[in-house]
């Protein structure tokens, strides 16, 4: 499980609390880990975590996620995209006769837009609860 600690700083309801986490165990694995910093500005982010231990704000825990749901979840929103950019570009150079850059880059462009649009819709049809971490533990 990728675990984070935090403080919550927002209940959602009865289930649900929003959680400032540090940018630590899971983000210095991760590849774009100083990209992703730098376009937020901070080290710290919000996370909605599911609340099975009815924890109250200021309370310090543990969230986690399992890594096979991460990995899914980095599927969707990495891979879907770039699969679509790359059918775009080859749609676009099997469909104009005389191969043109520019069809190819617009191809390309729309691909990776319907790539985006498809992660989109999933993400309206998928479960919530599944891809969102939990309170394991108070810290």
């Amino acid at each position: 499980m990728l675990e984070e600690t935090g403080v919550v700083v927002e209940r959602l309801g009865s289930k649900r609390v929003k959680v400032k986490v540090q940018r630590t165990s899971a983000c210095k694995s991760c590849a774009s880990a100083n990209l992703c910093m730098a376009l937020s500005g901070e080290s710290e982010m919000l996370a909605e975590a599911r609340d099975k231990l009815g924890v109250g704000v200021g309370d310090k825990v543990v969230i986690a996620i399992e890594e096979q749901v991460f990995l899914k979840a980095s599927f969707l929103v990495y891979i879907l995209p770039l699969a679509g950019l790359f059918a775009g570009v080859a749609l676009a150079e099997w469909l104009s006769v005389p191969v043109s850059q520019n069809w190819q880059a617009a191809g390309g462009f729309l691909g990776l837009a319907a790539g985006f649009l498809l992660v989109f819709f999933i993400n309206k049809k998928l479960n919530k609860n599944t891809y969102m971490p939990e309170i394991v533990r108070l810290a």
